[in-house]
């Protein structure tokens, strides 16, 4: 985005047109999805040289990616896979009323662990979910701490915060980030809430991508209705925001 900070060896790269039809959007478990995908990608860098090339594990297109690469003339160093959550146990974790059959979920989960397997570099920012993988593939899997990329003052309290709040007379907004899947845990989030005081608060914000739950239905539509049902007051979902806009 314009709002972050960008470092000045760093360019962005017009990606080229994605022809695909609209409903294969919803099957990401798809195939030829995956392979236009990994096509799309190199040929938007095609005689270009890079050190790495970064995949997140929320795509699947790695099964295609080198040969893909290849045929457009990239060359590369290494390939790094960053380990964010992978879609098939998002799907079964689902309770917005997403449905998939066993089929399309085994066809995903085949595809991610060819992903997962095409990666030179594997890192992540939960050692729960990097667990997770080694148990599937044993590999190396980095760890980085989220924490020490953040310019939050940790050293501020709870109570802190509070007090500053309270003399300033500013009600706070409550936050839940994330992707909007269900995995996330928004919809706990708004349990919480509900048992809240909304005289206590401002605004009660969702921030993260979202995601088609159907062909016609999104989540946060999902969530606004949730909402509703809990009789929560201003709810907000805001989709992606940068990390200035954030903090």
């Amino acid at each position: 985005k314009k709002s972050d900070p960008r470092p000045k060896n760093a360019h962005s790269i017009l990606l080229k047109d994605f022809q695909i039809s609209t409903e294969k959007y919803y099957k990401i478990q798809n195939f030829h999805y995956q392979a236009t995908l990994a096509n799309t990608f190199a040929e938007s860098v095609k005689n270009r040289t890079f050190d790495i090339v970064e995949m997140a594990d929320y795509d699947c297109f790695g099964k295609y990616i080198r040969s893909a690469l290849e045929k457009k003339n990239v060359t590369y160093k290494k390939i790094v896979l960053s380990l964010h959550g992978n879609i098939s146990d998002s799907l079964r974790f689902s309770n917005y009323n997403y449905q998939t059959s066993e089929f399309d979920r085994n066809a995903l989960k085949f595809l991610e662990l060819c992903h997962f397997q095409t990666s030179d570099i594997k890192y992540g920012i939960s050692p729960k979910y990097i667990d997770y993988w080694k148990k599937i593939y044993e590999s190396e899997i980095d760890y980085f701490d989220p924490i020490q990329f953040s310019s939050i003052d940790l050293n501020l309290t709870i109570n802190e915060a509070a007090k500053i709040n309270s003399v300033k007379n500013i009600k706070p907004n409550l936050l839940s980030v994330g992707r909007l899947e269900a995995r996330k845990g928004h919809e706990n989030f708004l349990d919480i809430v509900s048992y809240l005081n909304p005289k206590f608060y401002l605004n009660v914000n969702i921030i993260g991508e979202d995601q088609f739950l159907n062909k016609k239905i999104k989540a946060s539509t999902a969530l606004r209705e949730i909402g509703k049902k809990r009789s929560i007051q201003n709810l907000n979902c805001l989709g992606s925001i940068s990390q200035k806009e954030l903090e």
